[in-house]
């Protein structure tokens, strides 16, 4: 800091006032009244949340539309593979969802935009990934148990 004035980082202007009166300002009011500190304080407090902790619940349609995908990907008998796939990829569900809303206009010309639209953001909450492989389990015990026939693969 400089002798002749202190920078106020909250309020983007200097302060009239020497070294030690600069250093008074840090964390409570700069020139302007703004508090800085504890704004940071309260923006970082939830940077790294990890949300509520509530269980994912989809809503009835979002249900529809999943088990209508777990009973597709069942009867082609590709169970395993997508619920090794889901697992490994956990953590990557939000970057998976942002690929979804991406491509959305041109796999609007395979399938329903409205469809990939909502799944994408099924994706995007804590817990999804959970909830799919749940489904897909319970397609697949349908399947076998329909048919008399365990995929080996599963």
């Amino acid at each position: 800091m400089e002798a002749t004035g202190g920078f106020c980082a909250g309020a983007g202007a200097r302060t009239e006032s020497n070294a030690s009166e600069a250093s008074v300002h840090i964390g409570r009011e700069c020139s302007g009244g703004v508090r800085y500190a504890p704004r940071m304080r309260d923006f970082l407090r939830n940077a790294f949340a990890l949300g509520d902790g509530k269980p994912c619940e989809p809503s009835p349609e979002d249900r529809a539309m999943l088990e209508r995908l777990a009973a597709e990907v069942a009867r082609r008998r590709m169970t395993g593979p997508a619920l090794a796939f889901l697992e490994m990829s956990r953590p990557l569900n939000a970057i998976g969802a942002a690929a979804i809303h991406f491509f959305t206009p041109l796999a609007s010309m395979l399938a329903n935009p409205d469809a990939a639209k909502r799944f994408a953001e099924f994706l995007e909450k804590r817990g999804s990934i959970d909830v799919l492989c749940e489904l897909l389990e319970a397609a697949e015990k349908e399947r076998t148990r329909d048919t008399g026939v365990k995929d080996p693969t599963h």
